[in-house]
C-alpha cells in the first residue's frame, strides 16, 4: 500500500483516541472516529496519536495498532499524519517504522517527556529515529517545553534540517520567536540540499486560539488543529483565507464562530469537550480516562447552548 501523496499538508485536525472503560484503546471505535472526520467533517488530513490523541496513555503496542486500524478506516492516501515519541530512543524507532509501515503519510516527532535530554543527545535521538524509516517519509519534529521540559533550540532544529533528509518540519509550542531565527539561520547555510531548500519549511502551530497571530506575525503556515475537531470547515477556512493574505476574514471567523465556545471548552476540559460534542452526534468516542473525569451535566449542557447559539 503506498499513499498518493506523502506532503505535509497546511491544514490537518489533530483527532481524539477512543478508551474503553478500563482505559486501554478501543479498537472497535477507531473506524467510526476517522470515517466520521473524513466523510462527514470532510476534513482533509488526521494527526493521530499526538497530545489531543493521548499518545502517552497508550502502550507502544496500542500506538502500533492504532496507526494500522487508523489508516485501514482512513484508505489509502488520505492524508494522516502519526505522532510519535517515546522515553527511549529504541522505542521511538519501534513506532517510526510501525508507522512506515502502516503507510502514513508523514510522522510528527515529539522528545522524551520528563527526561530533559541535552541539545546534543536531542539531535541524536531524531537522526537515529530517522535514519530507521525511508528518507521519503516526511517528518515534523514537534517541541513542547510545557508538556516534555525539554525545548529545541533553534541552532539544533537547523543542523538537523541541514543532515536529515526525512525533516521538512517544525511545530514549535514553544519560543515564538524562534521560526524568524529559524529562516535566518536557513538563509546563510550553504549545506542545504537545492531540492530540500525550494520546497521550504511547514511550520505548525497547535494553537487556534491564537493562530491568526501566529501566521501574520510570527512565520507560521500550519496548522494542527484542535478546534478543527468541532470546526472542521472553519477552522479551514481560516488557514486558507491567511494563506490568501486575507488575515481579516480569518479573524472574523474565528472571533464570531470558534472562540465563544472554543474558550469555555479549553476551560471546562478540552479533550472531555470534544469527545462529549462528538458523542453527541453519533460518534462512539469512548471513555475519559483517569485522571480526567466526565463533564458535568450542567457543563454538557452549557456545551450544547453555545453550540446552538452559534449554529443558529
Amino acid at each position: 500500500m503506498t499513499s498518493k501523496s506523502k506532503e505535509l499538508i497546511a491544514f490537518c485536525v489533530a483527532s481524539t483516541t477512543p478508551f474503553d472503560s478500563d482505559g486501554n484503546l478501543s479498537l472497535e471505535d477507531v473506524p467510526g472516529i476517522i470515517s466520521f472526520h473524513k466523510t462527514q467533517n470532510k476534513v482533509p488530513g488526521l494527526l493521530i496519536c499526538g497530545s489531543t490523541g493521548e499518545q502517552h496513555v497508550l502502550s507502544i503496542n496500542e500506538r502500533v495498532k492504532l496507526y494500522k486500524a487508523s489508516r485501514d478506516a482512513a484508505g489509502p492516501g488520505y492524508p494522516l499524519y502519526a505522532g510519535v515519541s517515546s522515553f527511549k530512543t529504541k522505542d521511538a524507532i519501534v513506532l517510526a517504522q510501525a508507522a512506515n509501515e502502516a503507510d502514513m503519510t508523514g510522522i510528527m516527532l515529539g522528545f522524551p517527556p520528563y527526561r530533559i535530554p541535552s541539545q546534543h543527545e536531542a539531535e541524536q535521538y531524531v537522526v537515529d529515529v530517522c535514519a530507521s524509516i525511508p528518507p521519503t517519509l516526511p517528518v515534523f519534529l514537534y517541541n513542547n517545553p510545557r508538556r516534555t521540559g525539554f525545548d529545541l533550540q533553534p541552532e539544533t532544529f537547523v543542523n538537523i534540517y541541514a543532515k536529515v533528509p526525512n525533516v521538512l518540519g517544525l511545530k514549535q509550542a514553544g519560543n515564538l520567536d524562534c521560526i524568524p531565527i529559524i529562516k535566518d539561520s536557513l538563509s546563510k547555510r550553504t549545506d542545504i540540499p537545492e531540492e530540500k531548500a525550494k520546497r521550504g519549511i511547514r511550520f505548525y502551530a497547535g494553537n487556534d486560539v491564537d493562530f491568526v497571530d501566529y501566521f501574520v506575525k510570527h512565520g507560521y503556515n500550519g496548522l494542527t488543529s484542535i478546534a478543527g475537531n468541532v470546526f472542521p470547515s472553519q477552522m479551514e477556512q481560516v488557514v486558507k483565507h491567511l494563506e490568501q493574505q486575507e488575515s481579516d476574514k480569518a479573524k472574523e471567523i474565528m472571533d464570531s464562530t470558534v472562540l465563544p465556545l472554543f474558550t469555555y471548552m479549553k476551560e471546562s476540559g478540552v479533550l472531555q469537550s470534544i469527545k462529549f460534542l462528538l458523542a453527541d452526534k453519533g460518534v462512539a468516542t469512548g471513555e475519559n480516562v483517569p485522571p480526567h473525569l466526565d463533564l458535568s451535566k450542567e457543563v454538557q449542557q452549557t456545551l450544547l447552548q453555545k453550540l446552538s447559539s452559534i449554529s443558529s
